[in-house]
């Protein structure tokens, strides 16, 4: 009585020949601690290197992947799962592998299973007219929201020059948003905002302090406008530096 491995290749079971199941064969790999009727097999996992690597040898020339077992002469597999060839190498070399269970190892994802689930772009003929849609709403929430920081008869709080900042920087990234299904293609590989409109935005947060000099709002809360001031020079730099970047690797 021996250890009997049967591999099969998904793509076709009989391409396996005799001469290879027997070369893959585990029974001389046994310790002598090994028993049948225990739930793992316990091999001399020192020895095992050369084994693995012929295994993954195999996997990596199939085109389906490939059913494993390791069973006692006469006996049949009990249980079945699904593993892939990492981690049936971890099996064999933990002393994990099954004494009654049938291992079906997946194939790698092929590029062109990768195309076929990734999902599929809006047609211009619906991104056009929602851009259409969008663009006007946000470009008001944009001037509302820059209203809320400038307006004179706004009275400036830590709240309302907060909200405002962030309503403004929301309202921006939607309009560009809107702006790009107006006129990028989804399909094109452009980056979702160019190096000039991150400049265009860090422009719009340095003009907020500036503005507010020029109309007087900022000694009105000069410890508010101070800090709202500090954040929006860091946004300039930290968006400029962004854009820098995105046009030395374009």
């Amino acid at each position: 009585m021996s250890l009997v491995t049967k591999i099969e290749i998904a793509d076709s079971p009989a391409k396996l020949s005799k001469h290879a199941s027997e070369e893959f064969s585990l029974h001389e790999y046994l310790s002598d601690q090994a028993d049948w009727n225990a739930s793992f097999w316990i091999f001399e996992v020192d020895r095992l290197d050369n084994y693995c690597q012929n295994l993954l040898n195999l996997f990596n020339s199939t085109t389906d992947g490939f059913s494993f077992q390791a069973l006692w002469a006469g006996e049949y597999p009990k249980s079945q799962q699904t593993v892939s060839i990492s981690e049936l190498i971890a099996l064999l070399k933990n002393n994990r592998l099954g004494t009654s269970t049938r291992y079906l190892v997946k194939a790698r994802m092929s590029m062109e299973n990768y195309e076929e689930i990734e999902p599929k772009t809006l047609p211009r003929w619906v991104t056009i007219p929602l851009g259409m849609v969008l663009a006007p709403f946000t470009l008001i929430c944009v001037i509302g929201s820059s209203a809320l920081l400038l307006a004179p008869n706004v009275p400036p709080s830590f709240l309302t020059v907060s909200l405002g900042t962030l309503f403004l920087a929301g309202s921006l990234w939607v309009f560009y948003l809107s702006l790009r299904l107006l006129f990028v293609s989804p399909k094109g590989q452009a980056s979702f905002i160019t190096p000039i409109g991150l400049r265009a935005i860090a422009l719009v947060f340095a003009l907020i302090p500036i503005v507010s000099l020029l109309l007087g709002t900022f000694w009105e809360k000069p410890l508010i406008h101070s800090f709202m001031t500090t954040v929006y020079i860091g946004l300039v730099l930290r968006l400029w530096g962004i854009a820098k970047h995105r046009a030395q690797n374009a």
